[in-house]
């Protein structure tokens, strides 16, 4: 430990954001600064240099009262990083509270301190969020929160409406913001949005241990496939090809078996390089949890039928999770005339994700089946990804977004999830069920029944950016019917899931 300078702020004596800014400001630059109450700061103090070598900003903000007042924001937001993971064990939610808050001095300044149109409630968590959307890590501290459940000092108060109008306001976008200023009842308030900055040197710095190797370990690649032969070929030869090939690559194929075309992979099984299973009911996840029962190694790569590695691709998922704490590494797909400089250059490093590629994420086997896998509820919809990432989040797995591991993605005009009428999640046809039925088992899993109606609203709302005004008028107009088949399909699926 190198002792660093630690400068403690009481919460009990902070009476308003403009002067505890004031006096950060005048503190040395690596200076650790802790805000916790008074009764705390001796059995707080003694952990937080440790705490900083790891993530850039620890808090105990899960254990208050007061955060659930978040939680409104669930109604207008689809993001795993706003649902509320729980208490008892360290997890990476950005909701910090009121009460404690660990940082280095420099972040502050990067980020220009705390936010002062907010109130005290809320300037802690939008700090927090600012931050871990420019690069910085951020970790809720369960044995933290313990010790201020033990101080009795967690009965805190929810933000106000007009801290969540401006919260979203400068971090949700227009057409989100708008939307929750309508619902709170402040629909004009306005504030000119920040400039944020990319925070540089921010990630994770911590090894994970000490007897992870320099090089890649060997890992099972896992490709489902339906009907994509001209270009499954191309994604497999792109892993052999790689710097680090796989230990062996399971190919699940769900295409019908008179319209199989098994030639297509007798080379490779020839010279035993892939492993190849059929199934006679198609489903994504039945597929990709059947390859992560099979697989012979600890590590797994989930890939996809139509896409190619590009060089570099596994050294960039095995340099960021030998390196850091990070349990997941999900990268990038471009299109095939894209390169690096269409990543928007915020993306350009690693940041807590807040998305899950299931057609290019690099884990532990024992991370996968943590959550048991893929959810069968996804096997021939939408989401699947998000799914899974959200469980993986709930669980306090940390899932990294690594700019350098990158595919190009062909999206093959037939096959895949096409063979189901799955597209994406504000897409369906004029009388089609709406949301997609996996989109409303999402919803009735995920959320509260008191935040559904609203989410169902917001589909069809969010529906206009993607289908135009005209087809957004008329699915307003069907909504009723759509909405009814939606339900229909939640409840074939969960008939289906027993």
């Amino acid at each position: 430990m190198s002792n660093s300078k630690v400068s403690f702020f009481a919460t009990e004596e902070i009476s308003n954001v403009d002067l505890l800014n004031k006096k950060i400001a005048q503190l040395d630059n690596e200076t650790l600064v802790l805000i916790a109450p008074i009764v705390l700061h001796e059995r707080l103090a003694k952990g937080i240099e440790e705490a900083l070598t790891k993530f850039d900003i620890c808090h105990a903000g899960l254990v208050e009262e007061g955060i659930k007042g978040w939680a409104i924001l669930q109604q207008f937001v689809f993001n795993w990083n706003f649902l509320i993971p729980s208490a008892a064990s360290n997890s990476f939610s950005w909701l910090s509270g009121q009460q404690v808050i660990a940082f280095r001095k420099s972040l502050w300044d990067a980020e220009r301190g705390f936010d002062e149109t907010l109130s005290l409630r809320s300037t802690f968590s939008e700090f927090t969020f600012r931050c871990m959307r420019a690069g910085a890590m951020v970790c809720y501290q369960a044995l933290w929160g313990k010790l201020l459940k033990e101080a009795d000092l967690h009965l805190t108060l929810p933000p106000t409406n007009r801290d969540l109008v401006l919260f979203s306001q400068r971090h949700l976008g227009a057409f989100t913001a708008k939307s929750i200023g309508f619902y709170l009842g402040l629909p004009f308030l306005r504030i000119k949005p920040y400039n944020h900055e990319i925070l540089k040197n921010h990630p994770v710095i911590l090894k994970k241990s000490n007897d992870l190797k320099a090089d890649c370990p060997p890992y099972s690649a896992i490709i489902p496939t339906i009907h994509r032969y001209d270009y499954i070929g191309r994604s497999i030869d792109s892993l052999l090809k790689s710097e680090y090939p796989p230990f062996e690559i399971i190919v699940v194929d769900q295409t019908k078996s008179e319209e199989r075309r098994e030639e297509v992979y007798r080379p490779y099984l020839e010279r035993e390089q892939i492993k190849v299973f059929y199934l006679d009911s198609p489903g994504q996840c039945v597929s990709r949890n059947l390859a992560i029962q099979e697989s012979k190694t600890d590590w797994l790569l989930f890939f996809e039928d139509d896409t190619e590695a590009w060089p570099g691709m596994m050294a960039a998922h095995w340099s960021l999770l030998s390196t850091t704490i990070a349990d997941v590494s999900t990268g990038v797909s471009l299109a095939p005339w894209k390169d690096e400089s269409y990543i928007p250059i915020r993306n350009r490093q690693w940041s807590i994700a807040d998305v899950l590629a299931t057609g290019n994420a690099f884990m532990r086997k024992e991370t996968a089946l943590s959550v048991n896998g893929l959810n069968l509820a996804f096997d021939r919809g939408s989401g699947a990804d998000d799914d899974f990432g959200r469980r993986l989040f709930l669980a306090g797995k940390l899932i990294v977004f690594n700019h350098k591991a990158i595919q190009t993605h062909h999206k093959a005009p037939q096959g895949g999830m096409r063979v189901h009428g799955a597209w994406w999640r504000y897409s369906s046809s004029i009388t089609a069920a709406f949301p997609p039925p996996t989109q409303q088992y999402m919803i009735q899993t995920y959320y509260p029944s008191e935040y559904h109606n609203l989410q169902n609203l917001m589909f069809y709302l969010g529906a206009f950016k993607k289908v135009g005004v005209l087809r957004g008028l008329l699915g307003l107009l069907l909504m009723p019917i759509k909405w009814q088949k939606s339900m229909k399909g939640y409840k074939s699926i969960l008939a289906r899931l027993g």
